[in-house]
């Protein structure tokens, strides 16, 4: 646990929701003893876990049917 977390005050921050896991590091760092980079990276992987695949479905048209079978000459 960091530093911030341990201690029995807690200050007001704005919720992180960017594409950045945290800003106490450089752009497209991931931190993992750091709480904020942690919490992100897992809420990511729960979310992408939990989210459904797109499905496919095969409409037949009935005005189309296959050409007519032709033996070989």
């Amino acid at each position: 646990m960091s530093a911030a977390t341990a201690t029995a005050s807690f200050t007001a921050r704005p919720v992180r929701t960017g594409p950045r896991p945290c800003y106490k590091h450089t752009a497209h760092r991931w931190m993992a003893y750091c709480d904020d980079c942690t919490a992100w990276h897992l809420g990511h992987q729960i979310a992408a876990r939990t989210r459904t695949a797109p499905v496919l479905t095969l409409v037949t048209s009935a005005g189309r049917r296959p050409a007519a079978f032709r033996p070989a000459a």
